[in-house]
């Protein structure tokens, strides 16, 4: 396999979001290292969106959060109520001007879609069908040379039909 070959092969394997985590990519923005794609959506909706959802407590203590979760939380720590209770209120919500806004220039919200695992996956199949072509030789053992993280590597069967990322014993 050449060394292009090998690197997208790797590229190809690599997490939906990187295991270490990372910063927003907005200049001015500063935030913390955002570890899952999940907080990511719910920092971009807080700080890039010009407009966010508030909602606001249905008692006289008048308190607001520009998250769901929060408010769940101030319901059932503040005014006691139950799980059930909270699923069965109906939230006051209103649209208000962000605060707390940073225009993200040119930068895009970074979207995980099916598209791009469809992509990858017919990039990877296409590889395979390279290395069986080319009748290259496959080890029966993991090498440093098919790492894909550490501790995993890629596996394929003595057909070269299937593949898969195996753990390192």
């Amino acid at each position: 396999m050449s060394k292009d070959n090998e690197s997208s092969f790797k590229d190809d394997l690599r997490d939906i979001w990187p295991s270490e985590g990372m910063c927003c990519e907005v200049v001015g923005c500063t935030g913390p290292i955002l570890k899952t794609h999940a907080k990511y959506t719910a920092h971009w909706k807080l700080k890039h969106v010009t407009q966010i959802n508030v909602f606001s407590c249905p008692h006289k203590c008048k308190q607001k959060y520009a998250e769901k979760w929060k408010m769940n939380r101030h319901l059932k720590l503040t005014h006691k109520y139950s799980s059930e209770m909270v699923s069965a209120i109906e939230i006051p919500v209103s649209k208000e001007e962000n605060m707390h806004y940073v225009c993200p220039g040119n930068v895009l919200y970074r979207k995980v879609s099916k598209v791009n695992t469809e992509a990858r996956d017919a990039a990877r199949k296409a590889r395979q069908d390279y290395i069986r072509e080319q009748n290259l030789p496959v080890r029966d053992q993991p090498s440093g040379d098919l790492q894909v993280c550490r501790g995993h590597y890629v596996d394929f069967n003595n057909n070269l039909t299937e593949s898969k990322v195996v753990k390192r014993w």
